[in-house]
């Protein structure tokens, strides 16, 4: 009972490490296409 209490634990501590990964991940898209997109609209 107890191993299954830790591997779950450490199931959901994976969970949120690549949530937080993830979201990272996106906001890092997010600048790039901001930043890449917006000479094209000053030129505009």
């Amino acid at each position: 009972m107890k191993t299954k209490e830790s591997v779950l634990k450490k199931l959901s501590l994976n969970f949120h490490f690549l949530k937080q990964l993830f979201l990272e991940i996106k906001d890092l898209i997010f600048k790039k296409i901001r930043h890449e997109s917006n000479p094209k609209i000053r030129t505009f």
